[in-house]
């Protein structure tokens, strides 16, 4: 029993002290989706913890459209082994982030890295990946570097629209006893 216990050391316990530097590049497309695209990313890397020294650089899809960021954001993405985008599912990505990560497909070395998709989607009734999913995964095809995804189902807000407009024009009983109470004095003045 104790014989296979000694194989359950750790890296450090063996003596390596140098851990093996892991870069992760995070591209979203709101706050909530690189949330969600962290936990995934810290899930993976969990289990390598003694044996990683983790980097990540998240950007934002926003950002991109400005030329020295992009230029940047690819720089930090050439040096990732896991490339994460994480954006609403059912919309379609801009052109800029097509423009960013078809630049990063033909840059990229092939066999060097992972794509994972991150994405959230509203439509329950879905049952085949979606269209941004898709083209990702034939993006990183292309690229010949690996491909993962991870599509999350959202509730689908129940919004009452002509509720809320009601709620917006109609004052409240609370508002109105507000108002009732504090009638402004009918004098005031130093001379009064």
């Amino acid at each position: 029993m104790s014989t296979n216990l000694q194989f359950a050391r750790t890296a450090s316990e063996i003596g390596a002290t140098e851990a093996t530097e892991f870069r992760v590049v995070i591209l979203y497309n709101q706050p909530e989706s690189a949330h969600r695209a962290l936990k995934v990313v810290d899930g993976v890397v969990s289990e390598f913890a003694d044996k990683l020294r983790v980097g990540r650089d998240v950007w934002s899809f926003n950002i991109l459209e400005l030329d020295e960021v992009a230029a940047e954001a690819s720089a930090a993405a050439a040096q990732a082994q896991l490339l994460v985008i994480a954006a609403d599912g059912d919309a379609e990505l801009s052109a800029a982030v097509i423009h960013w990560l078809e630049r990063w497909a033909v840059e990229s070395t092939p066999g060097t890295a992972a794509l994972v998709a991150v994405l959230s989607r509203h439509d329950d009734s879905a049952s085949e990946p979606s269209a941004t999913c898709r083209w990702l995964q034939v993006l990183a095809q292309h690229a010949g570097q690996g491909f993962f995804a991870r599509e999350f189902r959202l509730p689908t807000p129940k919004w009452d629209f002509a509720g809320i407009q009601r709620r917006a024009t109609e004052p409240s009983s609370i508002l109105l006893g507000i108002l009732e109470h504090c009638q402004p004095a009918q004098r005031w003045g130093l001379n009064e």
